[in-house]
């Protein structure tokens, strides 16, 4: 895989599975995570393209169980989503096929979020090949390139 970009913002992460609270709490916290993804997007001059994996990552003293995490990671994966591919109907971004979320937790201080996007190789990246004698690169899927053309 190879990383296009990625985020690193200052905000704890909790699950709000097995909370109740007046709704100005959470809508509070989701606008505070809204926020932060507009700034790490607009200092951000790289290019997302898609297909494309998301892997966000709770760091954290302890770890919440895998259901209560990607619950805590919704809000923030509609919003990525929504910035990845303007002009859905709100939450149904996230849902497009061209978009793998990947969830992970580490333990460690501060409390923080990392997004990481990334993509895999294509199929030339990573291909086995030899050169031989003549300055011929043979690719294991029956292609060559000759390598003289890119001599100086």
């Amino acid at each position: 895989m190879q990383l296009i970009d990625q985020w690193d913002l200052p905000f704890k992460l909790e699950s709000e599975a097995n909370k109740w609270s007046h709704w100005s709490i959470p809508r509070r916290l989701h606008q505070m995570q809204v926020k932060h993804l507009i700034v790490a997007r607009a200092n951000s001059d790289k290019k997302i393209d898609l297909p494309i994996t998301v892997e966000i990552t709770r760091i954290h003293s302890r770890q919440l169980d895998y259901d209560n995490y990607v619950h805590a990671c919704k809000y923030i994966r509609d919003k990525i989503a929504e910035m990845l591919i303007p002009g859905k109907a709100k939450g149904q971004a996230d849902a497009d096929k061209r978009i793998t979320w990947d969830y992970r937790q580490e333990k460690g201080k501060p409390s923080s979020v990392r997004i990481r996007f990334l993509r895999k190789l294509d199929h030339t990246d990573g291909m086995r090949f030899h050169i031989d004698s003549n300055k011929i690169c043979h690719f294991e899927d029956g292609t060559s390139v000759d390598m003289k053309q890119f001599a100086a």
